[in-house]
């Protein structure tokens, strides 16, 4: 019980602090100085639509709603997310059942976040140098899905599982972060 008090504790913290330094629009963000202000606002104006605060309008919510790019963005997000969220709570599973005591299988899983942190660094940078995003995210989908496989196999068939271990995990991070940038 007092583990999770202090693992709580903190995100509560960060939850109220966070609560008084992010801000809605430019206007309202009382520790920018004017000329920030300006700055951040012909920003968002080059960067598209969003240079206006145009508040709530349920117009706006049907325009989504009827908008097929939402819907497609939105299931892929999902479908991406899906086997990130999977891993990341049935990873320390599948390394113990490779044999791994469960210590030994919670340290495991960290060599396959560090490959996928770089991993996803080097391919947004890459997708973003080439202006193409499609490429990277069916190349990420298709060695996750493989990775799957191999770990589907068979428990008699044990050699070799640790290698797609780390591609299968890797790649449901790699696929996130150029789809964030569409």
């Amino acid at each position: 019980m007092p583990q999770f008090i202090l693992e709580g504790i903190l995100t509560v913290v960060v939850g109220v602090l966070a609560y008084g330094f992010i801000v809605n629009y430019p206007d309202s963000a009382a520790f920018l100085k004017p000329k920030e202000r300006v700055f951040i606002h012909k920003r968002l104006a080059a960067d598209g639509d969003a240079s206006e605060n145009e508040g709530f309008t349920w117009g706006n919510v049907r325009a989504a709603l009827a908008d097929p790019k939402c819907w497609l963005y939105c299931f892929g997000f999902d479908f991406m997310s899906l086997p990130l969220y999977t891993l990341s709570l049935f990873l320390p599973t599948i390394i113990a059942d490779l044999g791994y005591s469960a210590v030994s299988a919670q340290l495991l899983t960290i060599p396959p976040y560090a490959l996928a942190t770089i991993l996803t660094t080097v391919v947004a940078w890459v997708s973003e140098r080439v202006g193409r995003r499609a490429p990277f995210l069916i190349a990420s989908a298709l060695t996750a899905s493989i990775g799957y496989c191999i770990l589907l196999a068979p428990q008699t068939l044990q050699r070799g599982r640790e290698c797609p271990t780390w591609g299968h995990s890797s790649q449901p991070l790699v696929s996130i972060q150029p789809l964030d940038l569409c």
